[in-house]
């Protein structure tokens, strides 16, 4: 869902872009690893988490497009209500927000 073909999340006037989607499972918990771009700051790359406790795990869902649904509007809320983008970045790293 977030690899759209058009990739963007956000306000409509705002060019944020997801830029890869990746589950860390390295912990105990598993996370969902949404990496996207501000247009007006390309050369800035910035990290969203979600965690993914057990009870997303699909063999427990009827839709297995559930957890996509949340962890999208999840994203979307914290782009549009906060705390959104920070405004200071390192162009070496991720900035997690």
């Amino acid at each position: 869902m977030l690899l759209k073909e058009d990739r963007k999340v956000g306000r409509p006037e705002e060019r944020v872009f997801v830029e890869d989607v990746r589950l860390d499972a390295a912990g105990p918990e598993h996370a969902l690893i949404v990496l996207l771009r501000d247009g007006s700051r390309p050369g800035c790359l910035f990290g969203w988490r979600w965690p993914m406790g057990p009870e997303w795990s699909d063999a427990s869902l009827e839709d297995p497009y559930f957890p996509a649904m949340i962890a999208t509007a999840n994203l979307g809320e914290s782009l549009i209500g906060g705390p959104g983008l920070p405004r200071e970045c390192d162009p070496e790293t991720i900035t997690w927000f």
